[in-house]
C-alpha cells in the first residue's frame, strides 16, 4: 500500500466558522456512535489542549532539504540546524519511498509525536495517524485509520485536540468542500483512544438542509472544553460552539459571531478580526472572549489588505497595497507591551520581485524565517521533446535573534542540514 503525506492546508484554511441560524441549522447534538463504542467518561483525562508542531526551542515542519525535495525536518533554533525525520539510511528524500517526502509536520504531544498522513491505493483513501518511533516514520501499523470511501468524511487528522488518554478530531462530509448533497452537509466530532486506537463519535455538529454548506474545525481547547467553529457559507457568517468533554454539552457563544470577510486569521485562536475603515486588527481570545487591540494606526480603505500571526514573543503585522501599478508590503513586529517596529527587511526574487521576509516563528528571542530564494536550474523537455533548461526559486531558510531583526540587521545565520 503506498503512502501519500498529508499536506498542511490542503483541507483546513477554507474560511472562518460561525454558528448557523435557527432556520437553516440544527444546534449539535450527541449522538450514539456507531459503528464504534461509545467512549468511557474522560473526567480523569485531565486538561484538553490544541496540539501544534512547535517545541520548546523549535519545531518539526517541512523544510527544502539539499537533495532539493522537501521533507519533515526537527528545526533547532539555537543550533540553526534542520534534522530530517526520515530514518531510512541513505535515503535521499527524492521518492516516495521516503515516508515523510513533502509531509505538512509533526505535532508535540509531550514525549509523542503525532504523524497525520494519507493512505492512497486503487481501493482506499484513508486518513491516518501514527505515532513517530526512531525506527521509520510512519510505522507499518498507524495508530488508526479512516477511510473517506466507506463514510463520505474529510478527516481533519491534521488537527488535533489531546488530554492524556485521548486524540479529538473533526470529520466534514465532502460535500461541504464541493456543494451540499441530498441530505446536506454532516460534520462529526470524533475521538481516539491513545492506547488502542479505539475511535468514537462524540458529537454530530450540525444537519444542514440541502444547498447549505458548512465547514466545522477545532479552533481552541481549554480546561474540559474543546471550541468548534465554522463557516456557513450561505450567508457568510462564523461563530463558535463550546463542547463540555465531562457533561457532553454543545452551546453557541454568540459574542464570537463574525462576518467571514472581517476574519484575518479563521480557525484558530486568537482569531484576527480586521477593520480596513478604522485601520485596525484585533485579537480575540476564543476561549474567553477577551480582545486585544493590535493597532489602530495602519492605513485605511478597501485597496489594502492586513495580515497577523501570533508567535510565543509576540505578533508580527502587515498591510498592503495593492492598486494598478502601485504595490508594496509594509511589516511590523508587535512586542508584548504594545511597542510596534517596523522591519525593514526583504528578500528579492526574479519571479516576485521584493518582499519582505517570511517570518516564521518567534520564540525565546530567535527568529525562524525564509530571507532569500536560491535560483537552480532545472532541465526539462518541450513539447516536441527538445530539451531546455530554465530557473526555478526555492527558499532559503536561517535564524537571527529578535534584537537584531528589530535593529534591521540581515546577518541571517543559514539553516544547515544534517
Amino acid at each position: 500500500m503506498k503512502r501519500i503525506p498529508l499536506l498542511l492546508a490542503s483541507l483546513l484554511l477554507l474560511a472562518a466558522c460561525t454558528a448557523p441560524a435557527p432556520s437553516t441549522a440544527s444546534t449539535p447534538a450527541e449522538t450514539p456512535a456507531a459503528p464504534v463504542e461509545t467512549p468511557a467518561d474522560p473526567a480523569n483525562a485531565g486538561d484538553v489542549h490544541m496540539l501544534t508542531n512547535r517545541y520548546d526551542g523549535g519545531q518539526y515542519t517541512t523544510c527544502l532539504v539539499p537533495s532539493g525535495s522537501y521533507c519533515v525536518s526537527k528545526i533547532d533554533y539555537a543550533a540553526a540546524t534542520a534534522h530530517s525525520m526520515c530514518q531510512i539510511p541513505g535515503c535521499q528524500h527524492t521518492t516516495s519511498d521516503c515516508p515523510v517526502l513533502s509531509a505538512g509536520h509533526l505535532l508535540v504531544d509531550g514525549d509523542t509525536l503525532w504523524y497525520p498522513y494519507i493512505v492512497h491505493s486503487d481501493s482506499e483513501y484513508a486518513y491516518a495517524l501514527a505515532a513517530y518511533t526512531d525506527d521509520i516514520t510512519p510505522p507499518a501499523h498507524p495508530l488508526f485509520a479512516v477511510t473517506h470511501y466507506q463514510t463520505d468524511l474529510v478527516y481533519s487528522v491534521n488537527v488535533l485536540a489531546a488530554d492524556e488518554e485521548y486524540l479529538y478530531f473533526v470529520g466534514n462530509s465532502s460535500y461541504a468542500f464541493g456543494g451540499a448533497g441530498p441530505n446536506g452537509a454532516e460534520a462529526y466530532l470524533f475521538s481516539a483512544e491513545k492506547s488502542t486506537g479505539l475511535q468514537a463519535q462524540r458529537l454530530r455538529l450540525d444537519t444542514l438542509l440541502p444547498g447549505q454548506n458548512a465547514y466545522w474545525t477545532l479552533s481552541a481547547a481549554e480546561g474540559r472544553s474543546l471550541y468548534l467553529q465554522y463557516s456557513l457559507f450561505s450567508d457568510n457568517t462564523s461563530g463558535v460552539y463550546r463542547y463540555d468533554l465531562d457533561t457532553r454539552q454543545c452551546s453557541p457563544l454568540p459574542q464570537l459571531t463574525q462576518n467571514a470577510d472581517t476574519l484575518g486569521t479563521p480557525l484558530c485562536s486568537p482569531q484576527v478580526v480586521y477593520d480596513l475603515q478604522q485601520g485596525s486588527i484585533t485579537a480575540v481570545d476564543v476561549p474567553t472572549g477577551q480582545s486585544t487591540l493590535l493597532t489602530d494606526t495602519f492605513p485605511t480603505g478597501d485597496s489594502y489588505t492586513y495580515a497577523a500571526a501570533s508567535f510565543r514573543d509576540g505578533w508580527v503585522l502587515s498591510y498592503s497595497l495593492w492598486k494598478e501599478q502601485d504595490a508594496f508590503t509594509h511589516q511590523f513586529f508587535r512586542a508584548p507591551d504594545g511597542t510596534l517596529t517596523e522591519l525593514p527587511q526583504q528578500m528579492y526574487c526574479d519571479a516576485r520581485g521584493t518582499t519582505p521576509v517570511n517570518i516564521l516563528d518567534i520564540q525565546n528571542g530567535l527568529v525562524f524565517l525564509q530571507y532569500a530564494y536560491d535560483t537552480v536550474p532545472v532541465s526539462s523537455y518541450d513539447y516536441e521533446g527538445n530539451p531546455y533548461t530554465y530557473d526555478t526559486y526555492l527558499p532559503v531558510y536561517g535564524i537571527i535573534p529578535l534584537q537584531d531583526l528589530l535593529a534591521g540587521s540581515q546577518n541571517y545565520r543559514k539553516l544547515t542540514f544534517d
